[in-house]
Parts: structure tokens; sequence; C-alpha cells
């Protein structure tokens, strides 16, 4: 035994573990709200054992994963709108494509 706990370590979204989430959600959503809960878990152990410095470092670690999962949510809220205003740019990934209008019709004319 190495005495290394995966949970611990940042290990838990490596190698399997949990299944996909049936639901279609994000993953990476998910792995950082169970890394959260666990988190939560060490640092209420932590304070039951009076270990205010390691209390301390978990608070401020709860607090690093909580600001990404904020960002991450952003990201998926503005993605979702983006998609739903604009169809191209969820189909294709590129964007609104420009407009060219009547640009076809124009022709050089050598002469």
């Amino acid at each position: 035994m190495t005495g290394i706990n995966p949970m611990s370590s940042g290990l838990q979204g490596i190698g399997g573990g949990a299944a996909p989430s049936k639901s279609g959600g994000n993953s990476r959503l998910e792995a950082l709200e169970r890394k959260l809960a666990q988190l939560k878990g060490e640092k209420e152990k932590a304070v039951r054992n009076k270990d205010g410095e390691k209390a301390k470092k978990l608070e401020e670690e709860i607090r690093k994963v909580e600001k990404q999962i904020q960002q991450l949510k952003a990201k998926e809220k503005q993605k979702k709108q983006d998609q739903g205003k604009d169809p191209e740019k969820a189909e294709n990934g590129y964007g609104q494509m420009p407009e060219f209008g009547g640009l076809g019709n124009l022709v050089d004319v050598y002469g």
C-alpha cells in the first residue's frame, strides 16, 4: 500500500471511476462537484479534529473549486445562449457566416 488515496490526490477522474453521466451533463463539471463534496467532507473532519491549519488550506481549495465550477457553468450557459441565437454556430462551430447578398451577380468584364 502506497498510502496515497486517489480521492485525495485529485486523481478520481483518471482511469475510470464513475460511469459517464446518463443525463448528458458535462463530465468536467461533475468531477469538480465530486471533488468539492470530498473537500467539504475533509474540511469537516479537520474541524472536528481541531486541525485549524488543515481546515484553512481545505477552505482555500474549496473556494478555488467553487470558482472553477462557477466559471464552467457560466461558459456552458453562454454556449447554450450562443447556440440558441445562431443555429449555424451550433452546427459547424465556425460562427455566423457573412451575408454576401448580391455579390454573386457582379461580374468583371474584360474587353
